[in-house]
This record gives C-alpha cells, structure tokens and sequence, in this order.
C-alpha cells in the first residue's frame, strides 16, 4: 500500500520566498494505491484540484472513515472423495480465504497548518 499527495505546499508552507514564479503551480492531489496479491489495483483517489479538497474540508467529509479497499481472497479449494471400509464414501471439502478491508479517514487544519491521517488495515 502507498500514500500519495501533491500540490499541498501552499496549504501547509508559510514560506512564499520558496516558490518559483516561472513555475506553475501543481495541482491539490491526495490517493492511495494498492497491490493485493502481487496485482495493483487502479489508484484511490481521495481528491484531485484545490476545490474537491475544499469541499471535502468544509463539509467534513474526510474526517469519516471511508472504504478504499475490500475484498475476500480465495486460498484454498480442496475436494476429495474418500472410500470407507464400509463401503460408504465421504467427501472431504475444505476451502480457506482471507478478507481484506483497508479505510482510511483524515483531518486537515488549515489555521493550523497541520494534518492527521489515519489508514487501518484488517
């Protein structure tokens, strides 16, 4: 799993003198990508530009926890017929999967200038 954000150094900086003013300004972008099982998932994209971003901040929709990923894996899958010494047969089944579930939630204070992301894995 990887976390990426871009264009939130004018959120977070104070530092104007930094900036370059040749350079455009890279657009507010916030995601997640997954790789399960040795395949990546298309990226999870929390919020792309500064208006989504605001949006989400002044209806305090990021501060919820939010489903990114979920899904139950198959691991095992073994059927096997048995014959008894009484002549009745059993079968034998067994199957084993895993679930995963990954969400995450975060709280962005722009007086402040600070932020608090929370990403739980089960």
């Amino acid at each position: 799993m990887g976390l990426f954000t871009g264009g939130l150094g004018s959120f977070l900086s104070s530092d104007e003198e930094s900036a370059d003013p040749d350079e455009p300004e890279e657009s507010a972008t916030a995601g997640m990508e997954v790789t399960a099982l040795g395949v990546q998932v298309r990226p999870f994209v929390f919020f792309s530009g500064q208006g989504e971003l605001m949006g989400h901040v002044w209806s305090g929709t990021g501060s919820e926890k939010t489903p990114a990923f979920q899904t139950i894996a198959l691991l095992q899958d073994h059927l096997e017929y048995l014959p008894l010494q009484t002549g009745f047969i059993a079968e034998l089944s067994l199957i084993g999967a895993v679930s995963f579930d990954l969400s995450g939630q975060i709280q962005l204070s722009l007086w402040n200038k600070n932020a608090h992301s929370l990403v739980e894995k089960k």
